[in-house]
């Protein structure tokens, strides 16, 4: 998380060598804009999200590193 508490960056990594798309539910957040970035957090691809899910598409093996711009449900 942040520390303005307006983004939280997740890392996810393929382990088993299929193709795959993860779910994100964000239970205690609001999904503001979500993004790929490399390594370093720098932005390159919009992902699809909603208010409460984001999908993030994974190749395998692939590590991929998602920001999300959110907003805490329980301050509106």
């Amino acid at each position: 998380k942040s520390e303005n508490n307006q983004m939280l960056v997740v890392r996810l990594l393929e382990v088993e060598g299929k193709g795959t798309v993860v779910k994100l539910k964000l239970n205690q957040w609001r999904c503001r804009q979500a993004v790929l970035c490399n390594p370093l957090e720098e932005d390159y691809q919009q992902l699809k999200c909603n208010v409460s899910e984001v999908v993030v598409p994974l190749k395998k093996y692939e590590l991929v590193t998602v920001k999300l711009h959110v907003a805490n449900l329980s301050k509106g």
